[in-house]
């Protein structure tokens, strides 16, 4: 039944346009939002968005971006132990504010 459903994939509006237009684009994103600051960081983003299954082969990247370029495709879920403590720490708030919410509308007065 479900075999025939088939998932379409997202393509990625940034193939296929000129490296020249790309940096261009990032120029004018960072002027517009007063981010010139940033500017460098902004078009190596753009690359790496453009393609990034050749961001290892890139000349625009340091060793040190491709190593935690890889570093994100191998290990994808790592994250810091804090983070999974706070949705944890959340989600049972969220658990929790409901029967709050249920006691005191059932909470004789």
């Amino acid at each position: 039944m479900y075999s025939s459903l088939t998932v379409p994939r997202i393509r990625n509006p940034l193939v296929g346009v000129p490296r020249d237009t790309l940096m261009r684009s990032a120029e004018k994103f960072a002027a517009d939002n007063d981010l010139n600051d940033i500017l460098p960081l902004l078009k190596k983003g753009a690359l790496a968005a453009q393609n990034p299954a050749q961001v290892s082969t890139m000349d625009d990247f340091t060793d040190e971006e491709k190593e935690i370029f890889q570093e994100e495709i191998t290990h994808k879920w790592r994250q810091p132990k804090i983070l999974y403590v706070t949705i944890i720490l959340n989600s049972v708030a969220g658990m929790h504010a409901p029967l709050l919410s249920m006691n005191q509308l059932l909470t004789p007065r």
